[in-house]
């Protein structure tokens, strides 16, 4: 009897300690719909271009030398000054030239009265000539002096010249606009002639290289569109136009040297910068989506396609871009459906709600 009591009172401490089981909550598993805006990739007319890479260079470099010698009295320019046509570069001592130049022009004044003393005196027995009022042979020697007299005026007037240029070879001016690339003299310093005293360079308008491949020479031709990136101004384009196509592919690197012609009227662009550039091709039917549809998510690029009721987004690789589209290379197919301006909700595997083609 005890016994059973005992077990009683176990069975109810059991039932008494044991946790009630927990109610299943009934949870709405319907899923969010997006909606969205569409549109089908599409084979459109985009633009070719060719890779290549080249070096901006000037298209008049020049090392400006002296025509005289002399010691350099002036040199005032320095390394990256903007100089234009005719500025001073350079002076000579000029106090040799400057006598030499009297003297010659003294010389010429003493020339040119012999030579109007010889024409009056010819002048004025012409007539008698004329009548056989002197002899032949006078009046053929007053013309053989005013023939001398009349070559050496000449030849003053020419020493007068010359001694006016070399005075003017003492001062070396800027034979064109550009910028000193390199000063090669100081005062104090003599100078022969032929000596290179500065390097000059225009940079109103540079000479783009470009290196195109054997295999493109056949799609290059004069008047083509270049435009290209510098590192020095990252993220900005430049362009110019094919002028000159070379005439001969390279032996050892069978290559085509081809020059455009690149405006530079602000002088940002220099001479020896180095040039990533594209080489307009002409145009091909190209499958293409819009700029819109396209994602840059952790340097990845994505387009959400539309796969019956559902978002799939595709890594696809991209092309040229024209008139608000996109060339896609590799990762769509033709007739796809793309989402258009997806918001953030448009994630791979969302539910769309409607779908409009644009």
């Amino acid at each position: 009897m005890r016994r059973l009591a005992w077990l009683g009172i176990a069975m109810v401490l059991v039932s008494c300690g044991k946790k009630p089981e927990p109610e299943v909550a009934l949870v709405d598993e319907k899923v969010q719909e997006v909606e969205v805006k569409t549109a089908e990739v599409e084979e459109k007319e985009m633009p070719v271009y060719m890779r290549v890479i080249g070096e901006l260079r000037s298209r008049v470099d020049a090392k400006v030398a002296a025509d005289a010698s002399g010691k350099v009295m002036v040199a005032e320019v320095e390394r990256g000054a903007v100089v234009k046509k005719g500025d001073l570069l350079v002076k000579l001592d000029d106090r040799a030239g400057k006598l030499s130049l009297r003297e010659a022009e003294a010389q010429a004044a003493q020339a040119r009265a012999r030579f109007s003393l010889a024409e009056a005196e010819w002048k004025r027995n012409e007539p008698l000539a004329k009548s056989k009022a002197i002899a032949d042979a006078d009046f053929q020697k007053l013309s053989a002096d005013l023939e001398s007299a009349r070559a050496d005026d000449a030849m003053a007037v020419a020493r007068v010249e010359t001694a006016e240029k070399n005075l003017q070879d003492l001062e070396i001016r800027a034979p064109f606009d550009g910028v000193v690339a390199e000063r090669r003299v100081s005062p104090g310093e003599f100078v022969q002639a032929s000596t290179e005293v500065a390097q000059l360079v225009s940079v109103g308008s540079l000479r783009l290289l470009l290196q195109v491949p054997e295999t493109a020479v056949g799609g290059v031709q004069v008047g083509q569109l270049v435009t290209f990136e510098v590192p020095a101004f990252a993220g900005q384009t430049f362009s110019g136009r094919v002028v000159y196509v070379g005439a001969v592919v390279r032996d050892v690197t069978r290559d085509l040297l081809v020059e455009a012609e690149v405006p530079n009227e602000d002088g940002r662009l220099r001479q020896g910068m180095f040039a990533e550039g594209r080489l307009a091709m002409g145009t091909a039917k190209r499958l293409a989506v819009p700029l819109t549809a396209v994602r840059h998510e952790a340097g990845a690029t994505r387009v959400m396609v539309v796969e019956k009721d559902r978002i799939e987004a595709r890594m696809v690789d991209l092309g040229e871009e024209q008139d608000g589209w996109t060339e896609v290379r590799a990762g769509l197919v033709k007739d796809a459906v793309v989402v258009v301006d997806p918001s953030a909700d448009a994630v791979d595997g969302a539910k769309i709600k409607m779908a409009a083609v644009q």
